[in-house]
């Protein structure tokens, strides 16, 4: 016999699917990177109160933010240094982009955080490149130029990576001008 599907029975399978997704997006073992990458991260450093405490090395010198439109890829650059001589094998980065030219920079717009395999060889500091692709390329009225970026990268997880909107810092000091 059928049962009918309450809307406490669909409250419940949509739970159970949310804790499933999170679980997923969260798992660390045997992970494959989302992009074709060759080693890259970018991200102004957090205050040291703000940073979480199981970052233990510090994004810096985001030294290069491409976005190409022809082929809606971004390209991120930077550098990573460790603090404590912890060096995570792989890196998320992602970043959040605002054009001044249309909208005076109050909106943004952002992708899927890109992980990174990360290799130390022993080192304290590591440059690495994250390349994915960015859903906005094509959008009819969106601009192609004019960006600028804020870079974040967590070894934790894809959702430690990000920043939601409203508490994105949209201030052109620390933006990195993308070419």
């Amino acid at each position: 016999m059928a049962r009918r599907l309450t809307p406490i029975r669909m409250l419940m399978l949509g739970l159970i699917a949310l804790t499933l997704m999170i679980w997923w997006n969260n798992r660390r073992s045997g992970e494959e990177p989302v992009a074709d990458v060759a080693a890259t991260a970018v991200a102004p450093t957090p205050p040291e109160a703000t940073r979480p405490k199981r970052e233990r090395f510090i994004p810096n010198n985001v030294q290069r933010v491409r976005l190409d439109p022809a082929s809606a890829m971004m390209t991120i650059t930077t550098t990573l240094e460790s603090v404590t001589g912890d060096r995570p094998d792989s890196v998320w980065v992602w970043a959040f982009f605002t054009n001044w030219n249309e909208d005076g920079g109050k909106g943004s717009r952002s992708d899927q955080p890109i992980l990174v395999p990360v290799d130390w060889k022993g080192l304290d500091t590591v440059t690495i490149t994250a390349k994915g692709p960015y859903h906005w390329a094509g959008t009819p009225g969106v601009p192609r130029t004019g960006y600028t970026a804020r870079v974040t990268v967590s070894a934790r997880s894809a959702s430690a990576a990000t920043v939601s909107t409203g508490l994105r810092d949209k201030a052109r000091a620390g933006m990195t001008k993308v070419e």
